[in-house]
């Protein structure tokens, strides 16, 4: 009777252990299978190249690298908040990726929002993006300007460099833009600006059509892909071809809060499709660039510059950048600009 008790618990035991180890790996394979579902906002719409170009290939490409795993709910023309404040609400969590245009948290990203941005120092998007993406993931300015206000960088570009465009007023040397009013995106661009002897006026991407038309300001600096999304072309009378003042470093955001409570088979996927699609939206929006400035120097809305003018325009850049370089104070800037400038070099 004591041997049929003895085996009756050997068997209990047994089959409670089978059970134990069957329902670990059930637990085990139901966290693998777990689906995450991330919001992404942006500014701009569903029509715009950036929306076409990138957002909607990388949220594509994420899912279709963790095999369904990763899931988003986009969010296109800043339906969850202002671009502003995109940086508050991604580390707050309210939103877990969103679109940043870096010279637009100047106060934030310190060394971001400026060092591209930085008149003659783009050649173009396609060349420099792959550096800017790489530079960005590593110290100091993934600390300095990401991490320490609990976002981090999953894609980095850099757009073709801007050029300088008016409704009629002919521009072609630095000394043509004295007294008048161009937009400004804050940081290096306020004293670039103030630099030529014009007038800074802050206004955003989605008001300049309006503030172009209404004459609130006399130049738009920007580059053709997005003035041309925007209908600008059907302002535009006059503008530069070759004038570089600055460029505009962007890409997109996450959630520290978020990226830390992802599998590393999501992460790795998030930094992978960023890696993939910089490369491949960066070639095109040169291309558009490329073909939309054409398309106005052939209609006459746009001056190829000589190499004359050409030259008075880098000796203002070598003054800008001299100028802006003088007020940074913090030594990490200087690391981030001399680590950026040597991959230039090696790149050219």
């Amino acid at each position: 009777m004591r041997a049929r008790g003895t085996l009756l618990s050997f068997m209990v035991i047994v089959l409670l252990f089978v059970y134990g180890c069957e329902n670990s790996g059930n637990q085990v394979g139901a966290q693998e299978e777990e689906v995450y579902t991330l919001t992404i906002t942006t500014n701009v719409s569903t029509t715009h190249p950036f929306s076409k170009e990138t957002i909607v290939p990388y949220m594509e490409r994420v899912t279709e690298l963790t095999d369904g795993q990763v899931q988003f709910k986009y969010y296109p023309s800043e339906q969850l908040g202002k671009s502003q404040d995109f940086i508050h609400l991604v580390r707050d969590g309210v939103i877990d990726i969103a679109h940043f245009n870096a010279y637009s948290y100047p106060s934030e990203f310190p060394i971001t929002s400026s060092l591209m941005a930085m008149p003659g120092l783009v050649t173009t998007g396609e060349e420099l993006t792959p550096m800017f993406n790489e530079t960005i993931r590593m110290d100091p300015v993934l600390e300095v300007d990401f991490l320490s206000n609990g976002v981090r960088p999953v894609l980095g570009m850099v757009t073709i460099p801007y050029d300088l465009y008016t409704t009629g007023k002919e521009i072609r040397v630095p000394e043509d833009l004295k007294g008048l009013k161009i937009m400004n995106h804050g940081g290096v661009f306020k004293t670039a600006i103030e630099h030529l002897g014009a007038t800074p006026v802050t206004i955003t991407v989605s008001d300049m059509y309006e503030a172009f038309d209404k004459g609130v300001v006399d130049v738009i600096n920007h580059y053709p892909s997005t003035l041309n999304a925007w209908s600008m072309g059907d302002l535009i009378e006059s503008g530069t071809s070759g004038a570089k003042i600055g460029a505009a470093p962007y890409g997109l955001m996450i959630s520290e809060k978020t990226w830390q409570g992802l599998p590393e088979n999501a992460r790795t996927a998030l930094y992978q499709a960023g890696d993939e699609l910089a490369a491949s939206s960066s070639k095109i929006f040169d291309d558009d660039s490329k073909s939309v400035e054409k398309k106005w120097i052939e209609q006459g809305q746009v001056n190829k510059l000589t190499d004359e003018e050409l030259k008075k325009w880098e000796k203002v850049h070598d003054e800008i950048r001299e100028k802006w370089l003088a007020k940074q104070k913090d030594p990490k800037y200087k690391e981030a600009y001399d680590l950026v400038m040597k991959k230039i070099q090696e790149i050219k």
